[in-house]
Protein backbone atom coordinates (compact mmCIF):
# COMPACT_ATOMS: atom_id res chain seq x y z
CA UNK A 1 0.00 0.00 0.00
CA UNK A 2 1.32 3.52 -0.96
CA UNK A 3 1.51 6.02 1.42
CA UNK A 4 0.15 9.39 -0.10
CA UNK A 5 3.07 11.03 0.10
CA UNK A 6 4.96 8.19 -1.00
CA UNK A 7 2.91 7.76 -4.02
CA UNK A 8 3.05 11.70 -4.26
CA UNK A 9 7.19 11.64 -4.63
CA UNK A 10 6.65 8.41 -7.32
CA UNK A 11 4.50 10.71 -9.75
CA UNK A 12 6.35 13.81 -9.25
CA UNK A 13 3.59 15.38 -7.02
CA UNK A 14 4.73 17.40 -3.94
CA UNK A 15 2.81 18.33 -1.21
CA UNK A 16 1.86 21.55 -2.13
CA UNK A 17 -0.79 22.77 -4.55
CA UNK A 18 -1.84 26.14 -5.81
CA UNK A 19 -5.30 25.07 -5.52
CA UNK A 20 -4.86 25.92 -1.89
CA UNK A 21 -3.61 29.28 -2.41
CA UNK A 22 -5.27 32.00 -0.09
CA UNK A 23 -6.04 34.45 -3.39
CA UNK A 24 -7.44 31.06 -5.34
CA UNK A 25 -9.51 30.48 -2.00
CA UNK A 26 -10.66 34.05 -2.67
CA UNK A 27 -11.44 33.91 -6.15
CA UNK A 28 -13.56 30.79 -5.62
CA UNK A 29 -14.94 32.64 -3.06
CA UNK A 30 -16.09 35.50 -4.82
CA UNK A 31 -16.87 33.69 -8.19
CA UNK A 32 -19.33 30.42 -6.71
CA UNK A 33 -20.69 32.61 -3.65
CA UNK A 34 -19.13 29.91 -1.80
CA UNK A 35 -18.12 29.92 2.02
CA UNK A 36 -14.48 28.25 2.50
CA UNK A 37 -12.80 27.31 5.64
CA UNK A 38 -8.92 25.76 6.47
CA UNK A 39 -8.84 22.67 8.26
CA UNK A 40 -5.82 21.18 10.09
CA UNK A 41 -5.32 17.95 11.82
CA UNK A 42 -2.05 16.68 13.66
CA UNK A 43 -1.62 13.27 14.43
CA UNK A 44 1.81 11.51 15.20
CA UNK A 45 4.18 13.37 12.52
CA UNK A 46 1.18 14.02 10.11
CA UNK A 47 -0.46 16.60 9.08
CA UNK A 48 -3.86 16.98 6.96
CA UNK A 49 -4.98 20.19 5.64
CA UNK A 50 -8.08 20.82 3.53
CA UNK A 51 -10.41 23.76 2.40
CA UNK A 52 -13.59 22.69 2.33
CA UNK A 53 -15.78 24.62 0.40
CA UNK A 54 -19.59 25.33 1.32
CA UNK A 55 -22.66 26.31 -0.32
CA UNK A 56 -25.62 28.26 1.54
CA UNK A 57 -26.82 25.13 3.62
CA UNK A 58 -23.71 24.56 4.74
CA UNK A 59 -22.25 21.18 2.57
CA UNK A 60 -18.96 20.91 1.27
CA UNK A 61 -18.96 21.18 -2.31
CA UNK A 62 -16.20 21.59 -5.44
CA UNK A 63 -16.38 24.72 -7.02
CA UNK A 64 -17.16 24.63 -10.55
CA UNK A 65 -13.85 24.42 -12.92
CA UNK A 66 -11.67 23.25 -9.89
CA UNK A 67 -9.81 19.87 -10.54
CA UNK A 68 -9.91 18.64 -6.92
CA UNK A 69 -11.01 19.80 -3.52
CA UNK A 70 -7.62 20.52 -1.51
CA UNK A 71 -6.64 17.72 1.06
CA UNK A 72 -2.96 17.35 1.65
CA UNK A 73 -0.73 15.76 3.58
CA UNK A 74 2.84 16.17 5.27
CA UNK A 75 4.54 13.69 7.76
CA UNK A 76 7.26 14.78 9.65
CA UNK A 77 10.68 13.14 8.73
CA UNK A 78 11.33 11.15 11.92
CA UNK A 79 7.83 9.30 11.61
CA UNK A 80 7.89 5.59 11.12
CA UNK A 81 4.14 4.73 10.85
CA UNK A 82 3.33 6.70 8.16
CA UNK A 83 0.40 4.16 7.46
CA UNK A 84 -0.60 4.62 10.91
CA UNK A 85 -0.52 7.84 11.09
CA UNK A 86 -2.46 9.06 7.95
CA UNK A 87 -5.01 6.73 9.21
CA UNK A 88 -5.81 8.39 12.07
CA UNK A 89 -5.09 12.17 10.25
CA UNK A 90 -7.39 10.98 7.55
CA UNK A 91 -10.51 9.77 9.97
CA UNK A 92 -10.33 13.14 11.45
CA UNK A 93 -10.53 14.86 7.56
CA UNK A 94 -12.99 11.99 6.68
CA UNK A 95 -15.45 12.78 9.46
CA UNK A 96 -15.44 16.47 9.38
CA UNK A 97 -16.49 15.82 6.14
CA UNK A 98 -19.10 13.80 6.92
CA UNK A 99 -20.39 16.10 9.87
CA UNK A 100 -20.94 18.73 7.68
CA UNK A 101 -21.69 16.90 4.50
CA UNK A 102 -21.11 16.82 0.68
CA UNK A 103 -23.33 17.89 -1.84
CA UNK A 104 -22.92 15.93 -4.80
CA UNK A 105 -19.43 14.57 -5.30
CA UNK A 106 -15.70 16.03 -4.86
CA UNK A 107 -12.53 14.61 -6.42
CA UNK A 108 -9.46 14.40 -4.20
CA UNK A 109 -6.37 15.18 -5.13
CA UNK A 110 -3.77 12.19 -6.98
CA UNK A 111 -1.83 12.03 -3.28
CA UNK A 112 -3.94 10.66 -1.79
CA UNK A 113 -3.93 7.45 -2.65
CA UNK A 114 -5.66 5.69 0.58
CA UNK A 115 -8.98 7.16 0.84
CA UNK A 116 -9.81 4.04 3.36
CA UNK A 117 -10.49 6.75 6.18
CA UNK A 118 -13.35 8.12 3.35
CA UNK A 119 -14.71 4.84 3.34
CA UNK A 120 -14.76 3.97 7.08
CA UNK A 121 -17.09 6.87 7.20
CA UNK A 122 -19.77 5.14 4.85
CA UNK A 123 -18.70 7.27 1.61
CA UNK A 124 -18.72 5.86 -1.60
CA UNK A 125 -15.54 6.21 -3.63
CA UNK A 126 -15.13 6.03 -7.29
CA UNK A 127 -11.77 5.95 -9.54
CA UNK A 128 -10.97 8.96 -11.96
CA UNK A 129 -7.85 9.76 -14.04
CA UNK A 130 -4.91 12.26 -14.84
CA UNK A 131 -2.41 12.44 -16.93
CA UNK A 132 0.53 13.83 -14.58
CA UNK A 133 3.65 15.44 -17.24
CA UNK A 134 6.91 15.85 -14.86
CA UNK A 135 8.57 19.21 -15.74
CA UNK A 136 11.18 20.23 -17.26
CA UNK A 137 9.58 18.46 -19.58
CA UNK A 138 11.60 15.57 -21.56
CA UNK A 139 10.91 15.91 -25.43
CA UNK A 140 12.06 12.47 -26.43
CA UNK A 141 8.51 11.47 -24.30
CA UNK A 142 6.39 13.49 -26.40
CA UNK A 143 4.26 11.30 -28.57
CA UNK A 144 5.66 12.17 -32.62
CA UNK A 145 2.51 13.35 -33.20
CA UNK A 146 2.07 16.22 -31.29
CA UNK A 147 5.86 17.11 -31.87
CA UNK A 148 4.68 17.02 -35.42
CA UNK A 149 1.71 19.08 -35.05
CA UNK A 150 3.58 21.41 -32.58
CA UNK A 151 6.01 21.89 -35.54
CA UNK A 152 3.39 22.49 -38.00
CA UNK A 153 2.71 25.56 -35.98
CA UNK A 154 5.77 26.90 -36.00
CA UNK A 155 5.74 26.52 -39.69
CA UNK A 156 2.77 28.12 -40.15
CA UNK A 157 3.64 30.90 -38.08
CA UNK A 158 1.90 30.82 -35.06
CA UNK A 159 3.19 31.78 -32.37
CA UNK A 160 3.04 31.46 -28.24
CA UNK A 161 3.47 34.25 -25.46
CA UNK A 162 2.27 34.62 -21.64
CA UNK A 163 -0.36 37.27 -21.70
CA UNK A 164 -2.69 39.47 -19.85
CA UNK A 165 -5.11 39.57 -22.96
CA UNK A 166 -8.40 38.15 -21.16
CA UNK A 167 -10.62 38.92 -24.48
CA UNK A 168 -8.29 36.73 -26.81
CA UNK A 169 -8.10 33.92 -24.05
CA UNK A 170 -11.96 34.06 -23.65
CA UNK A 171 -12.63 33.94 -27.67
CA UNK A 172 -10.86 30.76 -27.74
CA UNK A 173 -12.40 29.38 -24.94
CA UNK A 174 -16.18 30.41 -26.29
CA UNK A 175 -15.41 27.98 -29.60
CA UNK A 176 -14.48 25.25 -27.32
CA UNK A 177 -17.44 25.43 -25.39
CA UNK A 178 -19.60 25.94 -27.91
CA UNK A 179 -18.41 23.16 -30.06
CA UNK A 180 -18.04 20.88 -27.30
CA UNK A 181 -21.78 21.93 -25.44
CA UNK A 182 -20.71 22.95 -22.33
CA UNK A 183 -19.53 26.09 -20.24
CA UNK A 184 -16.81 27.08 -18.01
CA UNK A 185 -18.93 29.93 -16.80
CA UNK A 186 -15.85 31.88 -16.72
CA UNK A 187 -16.20 35.53 -18.59
CA UNK A 188 -13.64 37.73 -19.58
CA UNK A 189 -14.21 39.57 -16.98
CA UNK A 190 -13.92 36.99 -14.69
CA UNK A 191 -10.47 36.54 -16.18
CA UNK A 192 -9.24 39.23 -15.36
CA UNK A 193 -10.52 39.71 -11.63
CA UNK A 194 -8.86 36.24 -11.13
CA UNK A 195 -5.81 37.60 -12.75
CA UNK A 196 -5.60 40.94 -10.80
CA UNK A 197 -6.54 38.72 -7.35
CA UNK A 198 -4.51 35.72 -7.68
CA UNK A 199 -1.34 37.57 -9.97
CA UNK A 200 0.70 36.55 -12.87
CA UNK A 201 2.91 34.28 -11.63
CA UNK A 202 0.54 32.31 -9.90
CA UNK A 203 -2.52 32.22 -12.21
CA UNK A 204 -0.55 32.21 -15.80
CA UNK A 205 -2.31 32.94 -19.10
CA UNK A 206 -1.05 31.53 -22.38
CA UNK A 207 -1.89 32.66 -25.98
CA UNK A 208 -0.83 31.13 -29.09
CA UNK A 209 -1.36 33.56 -32.05
CA UNK A 210 -1.93 32.81 -35.73
CA UNK A 211 0.01 35.13 -38.18
CA UNK A 212 -1.96 37.71 -38.58
CA UNK A 213 -2.09 38.09 -34.92
CA UNK A 214 -5.38 36.25 -34.30
CA UNK A 215 -6.31 34.09 -31.42
CA UNK A 216 -5.72 30.66 -32.23
CA UNK A 217 -5.53 28.72 -28.95
CA UNK A 218 -5.58 29.75 -25.08
CA UNK A 219 -4.73 28.14 -21.77
CA UNK A 220 -4.88 29.05 -18.31
CA UNK A 221 -2.79 26.98 -15.44
CA UNK A 222 -2.53 27.82 -12.00
CA UNK A 223 0.78 27.75 -10.73
CA UNK A 224 3.03 27.15 -7.11
CA UNK A 225 6.74 26.98 -7.01
CA UNK A 226 8.13 23.53 -6.61
CA UNK A 227 4.89 22.31 -6.79
CA UNK A 228 2.35 20.48 -9.57
CA UNK A 229 1.02 22.99 -12.00
CA UNK A 230 -2.16 22.39 -12.25
CA UNK A 231 -4.85 23.22 -16.10
CA UNK A 232 -7.50 25.42 -15.43
CA UNK A 233 -8.98 26.46 -18.56
CA UNK A 234 -8.37 25.26 -22.25
CA UNK A 235 -9.83 26.73 -25.96
CA UNK A 236 -9.27 26.12 -29.29
CA UNK A 237 -10.52 28.81 -31.90
CA UNK A 238 -12.75 27.35 -34.67
CA UNK A 239 -10.51 28.37 -37.42
CA UNK A 240 -7.35 26.63 -36.01
CA UNK A 241 -7.81 22.92 -35.26
CA UNK A 242 -6.00 21.35 -38.01
CA UNK A 243 -2.83 24.38 -37.13
CA UNK A 244 -1.12 22.59 -34.49
CA UNK A 245 -2.04 25.80 -32.18
CA UNK A 246 -3.10 23.45 -29.44
CA UNK A 247 -0.24 21.56 -29.35
CA UNK A 248 2.54 24.26 -29.60
CA UNK A 249 0.89 26.11 -26.84
CA UNK A 250 0.76 22.93 -24.65
CA UNK A 251 4.85 22.59 -25.53
CA UNK A 252 5.26 26.32 -24.99
CA UNK A 253 3.10 25.85 -22.11
CA UNK A 254 4.57 23.27 -19.97
CA UNK A 255 8.23 24.51 -20.91
CA UNK A 256 7.70 27.63 -19.52
CA UNK A 257 6.08 25.99 -16.49
CA UNK A 258 9.18 23.54 -15.71
CA UNK A 259 11.74 26.85 -16.41
CA UNK A 260 10.02 28.75 -13.26
CA UNK A 261 9.81 25.94 -11.04
CA UNK A 262 6.55 23.62 -11.39
CA UNK A 263 7.83 19.89 -10.56
CA UNK A 264 4.86 18.45 -12.83
CA UNK A 265 1.71 19.18 -14.54
CA UNK A 266 -1.97 18.01 -13.69
CA UNK A 267 -3.93 17.89 -16.88
CA UNK A 268 -6.73 18.00 -14.16
CA UNK A 269 -8.73 15.26 -15.59
CA UNK A 270 -8.45 11.84 -18.29
CA UNK A 271 -11.82 10.49 -18.48
CA UNK A 272 -13.51 11.67 -21.60
CA UNK A 273 -12.73 9.52 -24.14
CA UNK A 274 -12.28 12.74 -26.79
CA UNK A 275 -9.58 14.30 -24.57
CA UNK A 276 -7.68 11.85 -23.17
CA UNK A 277 -5.85 10.80 -26.11
CA UNK A 278 -4.83 13.72 -26.43
CA UNK A 279 -2.90 14.18 -23.19
CA UNK A 280 -1.90 10.78 -23.05
CA UNK A 281 0.85 12.67 -26.12
CA UNK A 282 2.94 14.70 -24.04
CA UNK A 283 4.66 11.60 -22.05
CA UNK A 284 2.74 11.76 -18.53
CA UNK A 285 1.93 9.11 -15.97
CA UNK A 286 -1.61 8.31 -16.30
CA UNK A 287 -2.50 8.53 -12.35
CA UNK A 288 -6.09 7.88 -10.45
CA UNK A 289 -7.54 9.91 -7.97
CA UNK A 290 -10.91 9.10 -6.32
CA UNK A 291 -13.99 11.08 -6.10
CA UNK A 292 -15.93 11.07 -2.74
CA UNK A 293 -19.52 11.14 -2.31
CA UNK A 294 -22.43 10.49 0.06
CA UNK A 295 -24.28 7.04 -0.37
CA UNK A 296 -28.25 8.36 -1.30
CA UNK A 297 -30.73 8.53 -4.21
CA UNK A 298 -28.23 10.98 -6.34
CA UNK A 299 -25.25 7.87 -6.14
CA UNK A 300 -28.33 5.44 -6.50
CA UNK A 301 -29.70 7.08 -9.78
CA UNK A 302 -26.15 7.64 -11.07
CA UNK A 303 -25.71 3.57 -10.84
CA UNK A 304 -29.29 3.47 -12.18
CA UNK A 305 -27.89 5.16 -14.96
CA UNK A 306 -24.38 3.43 -15.65
CA UNK A 307 -26.19 0.51 -15.72
CA UNK A 308 -28.75 1.25 -18.37
CA UNK A 309 -26.26 2.46 -20.19
CA UNK A 310 -24.45 -0.87 -20.04
CA UNK A 311 -27.54 -2.80 -20.69
CA UNK A 312 -28.23 -0.41 -23.64
CA UNK A 313 -24.91 -0.84 -25.13
CA UNK A 314 -24.56 -4.36 -24.56
CA UNK A 315 -27.90 -4.76 -26.58
CA UNK A 316 -26.28 -2.52 -29.65
CA UNK A 317 -23.32 -4.31 -30.01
Amino acid sequence: MNHPSDSAREVGIHNSSPLELPAWVAFNRLRWGLGAKSVRETVDGAVARAIFYSDRQGRIVQPPTNAYLPVLVDFDERTSRRESAWLDAGDRIARAMRKQHLHGSVVLPPAITDVRPWQWQGFVASIVYTYIVRLPLDGTLVSRSARRRAAKAVELGLTCEITDDAEAVSACLSDSERRQGFSYGISSDHLRAALRQVGPSALRMYLCRDADGNAAASRVILHAPLGTAVDWLAGTADSQLSTGATQRLIQFALEDLGRVGATAFDFAGANLSTVAKAKSHWGGELVPAYSIQEPGPRSIARAGRAWWRFVRDANVS
